[in-house]
């Protein structure tokens, strides 16, 4: 039912197993080619099975069987049945290799180190570099139970002690409490946030010098101060944090190495003379605040930096090599550090840029082992016997220091080849284990290690929300961009990283994987760019999801369309859908302007036929607008409404907002009279029918009856509307009286963005239709040669398929080869072309194929199925797909050219000849053909 290769759907049918047949020839039906599939390599280790995105573990999850007379491997569910409103992956490893598993960024410490060696007797060694961090301890914060009030039993109590004696908080139910007890008033029915709003206005009432506040997921800050002290051994909520978070008088010190930053807490107004910045706190400010207290401090600073306050008081601030951050004096806890491991070297200590507290007569030493010299720093022109002097003063930079020690390093002869990196650091090169540096109280920083290489970066965030798949993708990148290793390639993995033509991987987490390959050696071909071969099973219910999501450019907003949200949903009904077509999803695809569930194979968001009138002319308070909806399936057993709404007041939502009149004045206030505004539309069928802006309008009811075709439907804009309003939702039902949110039992339901800015729309695309290449009105095998002669001869070989720019005069002028309106154009545009025109010829879709034979670069993928039901029924619920393990690329790709099928029905031939009938009456040979078809442009 999906349209990519590598992507099986699956509408309402249980699916008990999933069996994979491992084939070694180009055409999937011959089972007798090749030396045949190697039965040791295929093992659990090469089957990785993923449920929406998350690893599964063998022996946990599922089992894993492989039967070695028919090569077919069966992934079984340890729950009988594979969860429906799933998405499962499957990944096959193609080759032998090392498989690092990666970790979230909280599970990283920042310096931590692996080892990658080559085969031929290279080494690299790779550091986790997060840069700099800090984290705000939590004051005292009680966190009630998820169960909330029905997990409290009436009686329970939790204790604060203050410079007023002790005081007892009891949850109560029943109306009594212990004598001079407070009172927390609760019920069973209370979720947890409800709890800590009675626990947060029972402790606001003590009048114990508290100031608190919910913090959400059932939190409560105390707000307390030194004097408090909390006990709650005495109830199931529990607690944690310090009674204080940061104290009047600590301080936090930032040096970008141009500019100097000290934050000091201040609870009184008397603050250290070095302070460039106040952070003003009060009890009642919890860790989080204070922790976007100090970002905002930063950020105003201009120190060059980009701090970020990630969650629970956890601060990202990074920084480079010149960055110097100080928590020290705070009870703020810094960890990380900008850099790795270099070579050895020294760094001069600066504030801003400028040399900071160098002593004169301070000293360091260098020895190679046998020798030992003895700097001295000396601004007085004196210093003890035999020891070298670093001149300076006190207005001497960073770079006239560094090239003193670096001449006198040099004049020791210790082997080492001494210079100055700028910035005030120094390197050491050459060094070995024998080499030793000793700067005792100079001041300096030794950087590096007498002997020891330096390190490459991998960058990553220290925190839970730099996932697996991100820390796999900045391992692979290091890896691949290493030059000292010889080949070795990395991939990165959802939570791994493949690693092949390394003799061994040291230092993390490693697993050892064979690949799956036949008897002669030759891995499995893969069916992805990356290299690797994988394929998703979608288990749906059938349900059609929008696709609307948070304006460009704002934060916090979306609007309802995944599960979570409750967003609007479809059961869908063979035959009954707006447009041309309707598919399904497991959930929202929420993307920026509205295209989800137009970019995810089929663009099925087709219903509204005068987008363009809408988007082009904008919505105007107070002015008559037209819908033009084509609707199909409608019936006497089965009618057709459509239910719509639009942003009017821009608040992410779809609901009843309040606005002003706009004539009547209140004569009390002499403002406009406040009304209730509808955002669902009142539709009628003739622009003479709809109310003047004078007359009363309904607040929230309209649906409008529809017929089979195009449907013309007039409505009018509010005068209380915003000017050019972002979003409208349309669903079709057989029922009408929907909500912008929930499911219905049939139809669909397609968001528009009805506020594009005019940059988003390619030159290169057809607003109207985007299949229609050369704006014809029709959709035709035409326009999906169009789209593949330009990719032949207009896109440099290895380009990326970017569209140039266009002038003025050639704007929307044909061929638009941009039918997915990405500003590029690839073979997925003349895919969305072929797709439109099986759509249109009548294809249901999934239905009755006796084999679909899909090829994506050397791999051919069968999904053997008469229908949905012959998937899973005929063998025990499973579904089959042929994978084959060897075949010369020049066969395939013989082969691909071959059975080239656009509408899975005819031979190329034939589809050719319907591209040729359309343009002339020119009935070839196959060598015509291709001559006039290659020749084909606009």
């Amino acid at each position: 039912r999906d349209p990519a290769d590598t992507i099986i759907e699956i509408r309402n049918q249980d699916l008990e197993v999933i069996a994979i047949q491992l084939v070694e020839s180009e055409n999937a039906r011959d089972l007798n080619g090749g030396s045949g599939v190697l039965d040791s390599s295929v093992q659990s280790s090469s089957v990785s099975l993923f449920k929406d995105g998350a690893r599964l573990v063998p022996r946990f999850d599922y089992t894993f069987e492989y039967d070695t007379v028919n090569d077919i491997i069966r992934l079984l569910p340890l729950a009988g049945r594979f969860s429906v409103d799933s998405v499962y992956r499957v990944e096959l490893t193609s080759a032998r290799g090392i498989v690092i598993q990666t970790q979230t960024g909280d599970q990283i410490n920042d310096g931590e180190m692996f080892t990658v060696d080559d085969k031929v007797g290279n080494s690299a060694t790779f550091e986790f570099d997060s840069g700099y961090s800090m984290r705000v301890p939590a004051a005292y914060t009680l966190t009630v139970p998820e169960l909330g009030g029905s997990g409290i039993v009436d009686g329970e109590f939790f204790t604060i002690t203050s410079s007023a004696g002790n005081q007892v908080f009891e949850f109560d139910r029943d109306g009594a409490v212990q004598a001079n007890a407070v009172a927390v008033s609760y019920t069973v029915a209370d979720d947890a946030d409800e709890v800590a709003v009675s626990i947060s206005d029972a402790l606001a009432a003590a009048n114990i010098n508290l100031a608190p506040h919910p913090r959400g997921d059932g939190e409560v800050h105390v707000g307390s101060s030194a004097e408090h002290t909390l006990s709650s051994t005495n109830t199931v909520v529990t607690q944690r944090g310090v009674a204080e978070s940061v104290i009047d008088g600590e301080y936090i010190t930032v040096d970008s190495g141009t500019d100097f930053l000290q934050m000091e807490f201040d609870t009184d107004s008397a603050t250290l003379p070095e302070t460039t910045k106040v952070i003003a706190i009060t009890p009642g400010l919890d860790n989080e605040q204070i922790a976007n207290l100090i970002v905002n401090a930063i950020n105003q600073a201009a120190l060059g930096l980009a701090p970020a306050h990630v969650d629970d008081g956890k601060i990202h601030v990074g920084g480079d090599r010149l960055t110097v951050l100080d928590s020290s004096n705070s009870s703020v806890v810094q960890f990380g550090e900008p850099g790795t491991r270099s070579e050895l070297g020294l760094r001069i200590p600066s504030r801003s840029g400028v040399p900071f507290g160098l002593v004169d007569g301070e000293v360091f030493t260098i020895s190679d082992g046998s020798n030992t010299v003895t700097f001295e720093f000396d601004n007085d022109g004196t210093t003890n016997v035999g020891n070298r002097a670093i001149t300076f003063s006190d207005v001497s930079t960073l770079d006239q220091i560094a090239n003193t020690i670096v001449s006198q390093v040099q004049l020791s002869n210790f082997g080492l080849t001494a210079s100055n990196l700028g910035d005030g650091f120094i390197q050491l090169a050459g060094s070995t284990f024998q080499h030793a540096v000793v700067v005792g109280s100079s001041g300096l920083t030794q950087i590096g290690f007498p002997g020891i290489e330096a390190t490459v970066a991998v960058n990553y965030l220290p925190f839970e929300s730099f996932d697996q798949q991100q820390m796999a993708d900045a391992i692979a990148a290091v890896i691949n961009g290493n030059s000292t290793l010889e080949g070795v390639t990395a991939i990165a993995k959802t939570d791994s990283v493949f690693v092949s033509g390394a003799s061994s991987v040291s230092g993390i987490l490693i697993s050892l994987r064979s690949g799956i390959e036949d008897r002669a050696g030759n891995p499995l071909y893969p069916n992805q760019d990356s290299g690797d071969t994988t394929f998703e099973i979608n288990l749906t219910t059938g349900l059609d999801w929008g696709d609307a999501t948070y304006e460009p450019g704002t934060t916090g907003f979306r609007y309802p369309v995944t599960a979570a949200d409750n967003g609007a949903r479809h059961l869908v009904v063979d035959g009954f859908f707006l447009g041309d077509e309707v598919d399904t999803e497991s959930d929202g695809q929420p993307e920026e302007y509205f295209k989800g569930d137009d970019n995810n194979g089929i663009d099925d968001e087709d219903g509204l036929k005068n987008i363009d009138e809408l988007t082009e002319n904008r919505l105007e308070p107070g002015n008559i607008y037209r819908l033009q909806v084509q609707v199909n399936g409608i019936g006497p057993e089965r009618p057709g409404f459509l239910d719509a709404w639009i942003d009017f007041n821009h608040d992410h939502a779809w609901e009843v907002f309040t606005g002003d009149h706009h004539r009547d004045i209140d004569p009390s206030t002499n403002e406009p009279v406040q009304v209730d505004v509808s955002e669902k539309l009142v539709f009628y069928s003739a622009p003479e029918e709809v109310p003047s802006v004078d007359d009363a309008m309904p607040t929230d009811v309209g649906n409008a009856i529809l017929f089979n075709g195009l449907n013309d439907l007039y409505f009018r804009v509010p005068p209380q509307a915003g000017e050019n309003c972002p979003s409208l939702r349309i669903r079709l039902s057989s029922t009408g009286g929907l909500l912008p949110t929930g499911p219905a039992i049939d139809g669909e339901v397609e968001d528009y963005h009805i506020d594009y800015p005019d940059a988003r729309i390619s030159a290169w695309h057809n607003p109207a239709i985007g299949e229609d290449v050369n704006k014809d009105a029709f959709v035709s095998p035409i326009d999906a040669l169009l789209v593949i002669n330009y990719l032949n001869n207009d896109v440099p070989s290895g380009g990326d398929g970017q569209l140039p720019d266009r002038s003025a005069l050639e704007v929307g002028t044909p061929p638009l080869v941009d039918v997915n309106d990405d500003g590029f154009v690839s073979s997925i545009d003349a895919l969305r072309v072929i797709n439109k025109i099986n759509s249109t010829n009548g294809e249901a879709e999934g239905e009755g194929e006796d084999a679909l034979m899909v090829h994506y670069g050397v791999t051919q993928v069968t999904v053997t199925a008469a229908s949905i039901a012959d998937l899973v029924e005929p063998i025990a619920d499973s579904l089959v797909v042929d994978i084959p393990v060897m075949a010369s690329p020049e066969r395939v790709r013989e082969a691909q050219f071959a059975e080239l099928d656009l509408s899975r029905g005819s031979s190329l031939d034939a589809v050719l000849a319907d591209i040729g009938d359309e343009v002339s009456d020119l009935r070839d040979s196959q060598d015509g053909h291709d001559e006039f078809f290659a020749s084909v442009q606009y």
